[in-house]
This record gives structure tokens, C-alpha cells and sequence, in this order.
């Protein structure tokens, strides 16, 4: 209950500054680690050519991450997260 609240909020309306300060941070450190140990580029160039993109576009990462705004957030969480969105719920349930 408390995702899907997080999720309506982001959808109805923008994350804050300080929200977005702290994602592109944490961006920038897990690409920072992948990139020393490889992970980045072979997840990121995988993902690019799954979707059909120029894996160049790879090289403008930084600039996309400090571009990010919450009105684009806002925007995809609307677009991901209709109402009319398929999604499945799981609920773990302890060992018997």
C-alpha cells in the first residue's frame, strides 16, 4: 500500500528538488562503481541494443542524469503508472 501511495503522489505531482539532488547523486556513484568493474557498460550497451538505441548515446550519460527534472519524472511516472496500466501484486506470505 505504502508503493503504490508513493507511486500516486509522484503521479499527481513533482518530486521535489532536493528528491531529484539525491537520485542524480546516486546515479552517479552506482556509475561510478559499474564503470570501475565493468557492469555499467555491459548492462548499459546490452540495453541499448535491446531497444534498438545507439549505444553512443551512453557517452552523454552525465549530462542526461544532471538534466533530469521532476516534471520529466512526473511525466514518465504518469506514463508508466496509469490507471489503465497492467501491473501484478505479490504478497509474500511467511513459511509454513
Amino acid at each position: 500500500a505504502s508503493a503504490l501511495a508513493e507511486v500516486q503522489r509522484v503521479v499527481a505531482e513533482p518530486v521535489t528538488a532536493e528528491e531529484i539532488a539525491t537520485e542524480q547523486e546516486k546515479n552517479r556513484r552506482d556509475r561510478e562503481e559499474g564503470v570501475r568493474t565493468n557492469r555499467f557498460w555491459v548492462s548499459a550497451i546490452a540495453g541499448a541494443l535491446g531497444r534498438g538505441e545507439d549505444p553512443l548515446e551512453l557517452t552523454t550519460w552525465d549530462a542526461r542524469n544532471d538534466s533530469l527534472s521532476a516534471v520529466e519524472v512526473q511525466a514518465m511516472a504518469a506514463r508508466v503508472f496509469d490507471e489503465e496500466a497492467s501491473y501484478v501484486e505479490l504478497v509474500l506470505l511467511p513459511a509454513e
